[in-house]
């Protein structure tokens, strides 16, 4: 969750963006509740002339005073609830009556006029691929066969998204380093993902460039899951405690005032271990493991130590061994990949490499077209990057963005929908989201094959 103290001083738009953006109802909202913080400095400036270049003369000033306390956010793959305080920046609530109790739940639909959320079981599929790869609906099937062999050298550079104005006018999402960087990062997982190269994909995960500014796993967090050998052979089991896993997955920041300064950000990723026992004497031992690695961030390890730092014994080896090659093994490895991808390559990204703003392309074509549909101010604000990372309203959008980058990076949307739309995964934030890569999906379909 999010938790935000803030109040602005003053803010002067241009009277044309003004009758689009706010009333005074809004106004009075945003003074009270802080929903928009506006960035200062640098970005404020270039957003200022980007909105001068392509929505004519959008003049601002801005007063900032965070008030004491912590801003933190924490992100995970099941459902989060937003505090009324984002009310009014979501679609269904455009009246000047007071702001909705609550923004945003994962049992909600109501602000996605005409979507309604789907999701599969509430706990995570036992197989990572359907049964047979052909199972999958139409050519997308025969898209995810195709995979493995896809390199992601193939990919297109992104590219910027536009969005015309009655008026002639145009706005434009430009793809940033941060955007170059987290795509290059989602291929090589999907690659390695689709070719079932499940500690590779972990890997790439754990690897990524952005963990060297986050501490992974840290001692203050619980983050290790505990599963009997027997539990490995009994899918209910599995199941249950593959769920848990995922509720402990998160990234999180946080940043503290004292004596009137604040200090640097705090950011952690949780990526939770499945620690093992074993028959053979009842050892515990972490199915897969992080280290610090010498150049800075972290590395998979397959440690064949216990947790408290004995050595196993040839057959505790061997059984440890076996459990890491077995279907189950392979299962709870893809699964600490998908988390780790979440956490890491998009959540960690949105907020330390782009500060927030939009990453993924296909993510930006759908902030404009959800946005003109529905009258989404916040999305349109975040399509124009001018939605700060500290609004509590950002939380829903950062977890929208997580299947639009598996998109971009190649992964089949069958697939997508299976790991990252199902039962409390967020579903009522993703839910707009997923009926906009349907759409999308026939036409990538029928032109890789």
């Amino acid at each position: 969750m999010l938790k935000l103290g803030a109040e602005i001083a003053g803010v002067a738009f241009s009277a044309a963006f003004v009758k689009d953006l706010l009333n005074g109802k809004r106004l009075s909202a945003i003074s009270t509740a802080a929903k928009d913080s506006w960035r200062s400095g640098v970005d404020l400036d270039h957003n200022r002339l980007l909105i001068k270049e392509n929505a004519g003369r959008f003049a601002f000033d801005t007063g900032l005073m965070m008030a004491g306390g912590t801003a933190g956010a924490s992100l995970g793959r099941f459902g989060i609830a937003l505090p009324s305080a984002a009310g009014d920046l979501l679609p269904g609530n455009v009246s000047t009556s007071a702001p909705r109790p609550l923004a945003l739940r994962a049992t909600d639909t109501s602000y996605y006029p005409g979507v309604q959320a789907r999701g599969n079981s509430l706990q995570p599929p036992l197989e990572v691929f359907p049964t047979e790869t052909s199972s999958l609906p139409g050519e997308a099937g025969q898209l995810a066969s195709k995979a493995a062999n896809i390199s992601p050298s193939l990919f297109k550079e992104p590219r910027p998204i536009s969005w015309r104005l009655p008026d002639g006018k145009t706005w434009q999402w430009e793809p940033s380093e941060a955007t170059g960087q987290t795509l290059r990062d989602a291929r090589t997982f999907v690659a390695s993902f689709m070719s079932r190269d499940y500690l590779g994909a972990l890997a790439t995960a754990i690897e990524s460039p952005v963990m060297k500014q986050v501490e992974l796993n840290p001692a203050s967090r619980r983050h290790d899951v505990r599963f009997l050998a027997a539990d490995l052979n009994e899918p209910e089991s599995m199941r249950a405690l593959m769920s848990r896993m995922n509720g402990l997955a998160k990234f999180q920041w946080g940043q503290f005032m004292r004596n009137g300064e604040f200090e640097p950000q705090k950011l952690d990723v949780v990526v939770p271990r499945a620690i093992i026992e074993l028959k053979e004497g009842q050892a515990l031992v972490p199915l897969v493991d992080f280290a610090q690695a010498e150049s800075g961030g972290y590395k998979i390890e397959l440690p064949n130590r216990t947790t408290d730092g004995k050595p196993l014994t040839v057959l505790q080896t061997e059984e440890i061994g076996a459990i890491r090659q077995s279907s189950q093994g392979q299962r709870l490895i893809a699964e600490m990949g998908l988390m780790a991808f979440e956490e890491s390559i998009v959540h960690a990204n949105q907020h330390i490499s782009a500060g927030g703003d939009i990453i993924s392309p296909t993510y930006a074509e759908f902030a404009r077209d959800f946005s003109i549909e529905h009258g989404t101010r916040a999305h349109k604000l975040a399509f124009l990057g001018l939605l700060d990372r500290s609004n509590p309203v950002k939380e829903a959008f950062y977890e929208q963005e997580v299947p639009a980058v598996l998109y971009d990076a190649g992964m089949p949307l069958p697939l997508i929908e299976r790991h990252y739309f199902a039962g409390a995964h967020h579903v009522q934030e993703r839910t707009p989201v997923i009926e906009f890569l349907r759409k999308k999906a026939h036409v990538r379909v029928s032109a890789a094959s």
